[in-house]
């Protein structure tokens, strides 16, 4: 392929954000990466653009962890080229298992499109849980205007 156009269908894209993970009560960043990949892979599966933590964390070094309790870290992030819709997620040490909080913003609209909870999912649930909420994403991410 061309690559000026390459660059141009690049740069037109429509993302879906996915922010490093948030814990309030310690889970282990490993985990928490764990998880993440989890969520981007599946939405890779999907067929979406999407833009992992680590690309984020080197554009927003200032919103490393905590764009789940900032929304000055959602509309900046946001405000990215491409950007279309950012998931940030709380995920929390529970009595059984985990505690997982999603919410997923667009663009332009500080009110969360769908916000997901789920407590104490334990371990053998949580790749059946990621899963979905990636589906989740990409049928919200659907159903945006462009």
């Amino acid at each position: 392929m061309n690559p000026l156009l390459l660059l141009l269908s690049t740069a037109q894209a429509d993302d879906i954000l996915i922010p490093h993970f948030f814990s309030k009560n310690g889970v282990d960043v490993s985990t928490l990466s764990g998880f993440e990949t989890q969520m981007v892979d599946e939405l890779r599966r999907l067929g979406a653009n999407v833009v992992a933590p680590s690309t984020l964390e080197s554009e927003y070094p200032a919103f490393i962890n905590n764009c789940y309790t900032s929304q000055v870290c959602i509309e900046r992030m946001l405000n990215r080229e491409g950007a279309k819709m950012i998931v940030v997620a709380s995920v929390d040490n529970g009595e059984v298992g985990y505690n997982i909080s999603l919410r997923y913003f667009r663009k332009s609209d500080p009110a969360p499109l769908q916000v997901l909870v789920e407590k104490d999912l334990t371990e053998d649930k949580m790749n059946e849980f990621w899963v979905s909420a990636g589906q989740e994403a990409n049928v919200l991410f659907e159903m945006l205007p462009s």
